[in-house]
């Protein structure tokens, strides 16, 4: 079974919830995650259990990513 990424209407909840464009920059097959970065370079794993924040950049995102969880629900970094 292949999957696929979220539907758009959720990138753009959590973009409305940041107050930032957000764009995918990876997906991850295994688990139907989708990676986004936020206009100003945060990272952030939507993922079908919620919403979740990698890191302020690509190093401690990839840290958090390959550590897995817990991780930081997304919401902490609303506007």
């Amino acid at each position: 079974m292949t999957s696929s990424p979220p539907p758009k209407w959720l990138a753009q909840e959590l973009a409305d919830g940041l107050g930032n464009k957000v764009f995918p920059v990876a997906h991850d097959t295994f688990d139907g995650g989708t990676v986004l970065m936020d206009e100003i370079g945060r990272f952030f794993y939507l993922h079908h259990s919620g919403e979740y924040f990698l890191g302020c950049d690509k190093h401690s995102a990839l840290m958090s990513y390959s550590r897995g969880y817990p991780l930081e629900y997304a919401e902490n970094h609303y506007a």
